[in-house]
């Protein structure tokens, strides 16, 4: 049967999924890798982990194939990074990837230059000023900047490209033409050069070269398409029209994403260019979601079980379900390497507060869960104050599987959480990114439509939503505190 696969490069490892024509989901498979954090602040990954990972993914996906015909990949991934390349396409050094909070100095260079605005370590340009400033020689033998899913383009094809979803996280983009700024490349005097060819998430970038296919198993020649961010295969995942609904995108980072239809968005949240063309989506991206969860695993679970992922969130439920809500008046603030939306700040860090003598191991773990979910809740009143604009949230990644954490959701936002507890999340929506480019579908709504209604369990807000009133005013009151500090 024709099928295609669906791959998500994500900052904990890559997932993949087979998808047939039929809109069926084929089969799946995972593999992990490592970050190396070398200094505080500091974040980064081996493209060559990346690969490895794509590989073993790949090779396991078409062994479960079947003998099907294969139609095409797309690929998504975390973002942004830096992922420099030689002259031989060789990564000159690890990539800094999106967590990576060293370019500060770099960050307020390019906000005096007055010509930019907002500006933090996470986009894309103040990364490269940094490997500029902070390690020339290697910078001298840049000759291409690509992102994490283009880095698996190349690797597949040969074909070094962006795909337009990126565009909106680099700070050098015309957003009129959807192409790099060659005025404010220059402004920074970056080299006019090294920028790939950008193309359509649904584009054809090149195909699966000889080599490709015999590291992976995909057969020579099959179309490999731009791609996206993982927070718009996300949001294509879940199959939501994005009217009046947000999606949650929760892998190591948390990723609100809402269709723009707004007549303007406040700065904190970021505008990107959706796979469509003329829509685009705003996003608030989280440092912590489930990087939070793995952080209190090992703390208060333990380093030699920490990997055990079911048995270990299932005890740290289990000790949340012990507290009451709001946690005996323990909160946490999930700053764990720094905020990105809606504080935006590099130097702020997590902390407990409200600790007393009858604070409990379970009122802290409690206090996790509940703490990012006060994050969500942070970013939906910066857009949406009155509850109107936002009136339901579907949720996808590791959280949607936990019905504790999706009824907290509910509770501390006041919107209902509509989850998708079988849905493997953005790499399932970079698969319907393929079946789009390989023509089984037009677009995303036939897609939808043939596929039927999206499965999932839906949260209201309970009695005891408007306990949390108090506890979210003390957290904001708080989050300034911090940000003084």
């Amino acid at each position: 049967m024709p099928a295609v696969i669906g791959l998500d490069v994500g900052t904990s490892g890559v997932k993949g999924v087979l998808l047939d024509s039929t809109g069926r989901v084929a089969s799946q498979a995972s593999a992990s890798y490592e970050t190396d954090f070398p200094r505080r602040g500091w974040a980064e990954q081996d493209p060559d982990d990346w690969w490895s990972a794509t590989c073993t993914v790949l090779r396991t996906l078409m062994g479960s194939a079947q003998g099907s015909q294969i139609d095409g990949l797309a690929i998504s991934s975390q973002a942004p990074a830096l992922v420099p390349l030689g002259e031989n396409g060789r990564w000159i050094r690890p990539a800094l990837i999106w967590m990576d909070r060293r370019a500060t100095e770099e960050s307020k260079t390019i906000v005096r230059s007055g010509e930019f605005g907002h500006c933090d370590p996470y986009f894309l340009a103040p990364k490269v000023l940094w490997m500029k400033f902070h390690e020339p020689e290697l910078f001298s033998r840049v000759r291409s900047v690509v992102q994490v899913n283009g880095y698996i383009v190349f690797r597949l094809t040969g074909a070094q490209t962006m795909d337009v979803t990126h565009g909106g996280l680099t700070l050098l983009w015309d957003p009129e033409r959807e192409d790099w700024d060659a005025i404010k490349i220059a402004q920074l005097d970056l080299p006019p050069d090294i920028w790939p060819r950008v193309v359509e998430a649904v584009e054809v970038a090149e195909g699966v070269s000889p080599e490709a296919s015999r590291q992976t198993g995909i057969p020579s020649g099959v179309p490999v398409f731009g791609g996206a961010i993982d927070a718009v295969t996300a949001a294509l995942a879940t199959g939501a029209g994005m009217g009046l609904e947000a999606v949650e995108m929760t892998g190591t980072s948390s990723v609100l994403a809402m269709r723009d239809h707004l007549a303007s968005s406040p700065p904190e949240w970021i505008r990107v260019r959706y796979f469509e063309k003329g829509v685009h989506l705003l996003l608030a991206p989280m440092v912590a979601g489930g990087g939070g969860l793995k952080w209190a695993a090992r703390v208060f679970v333990g380093e030699r079980t920490a990997n055990q992922t079911d048995a270990v969130y299932a005890a740290l439920e289990e000790c949340a379900r012990k507290s009451r809500p709001g946690a005996c008046g323990v909160l946490f603030h999930p700053y764990l390497l720094g905020e990105r939306s809606p504080i935006w700040n590099p130097f702020v860090r997590g902390s407990f507060s409200g600790l007393s003598f009858q604070s409990t191991r379970d009122d802290l773990i409690r206090s996790i869960y509940e703490g990012i979910a006060f994050a969500l809740r942070h970013n939906l009143e910066r857009i949406d104050p009155g509850g109107v604009l936002v009136r339901e949230l579907w949720v996808t990644g590791g959280s949607a599987t936990s019905r504790f954490w999706n009824q907290l959701k509910a509770d501390i936002t006041g919107r209902r959480v509509r989850c998708l507890p079988a849905a493997p999340g953005s790499a399932y929506g970079a698969a319907v990114l393929a079946g789009i480019g390989a023509g089984y579908w037009k677009d995303a709504q036939t897609y939808w439509q043939h596929a039927g209604e999206v499965p999932g369990e839906v949260f209201n807000p309970s009695e005891i939503s408007g306990l949390y009133d108090e506890a979210f005013a003390r957290y904001k009151a708080f989050c300034e505190k911090l940000i003084r500090e």
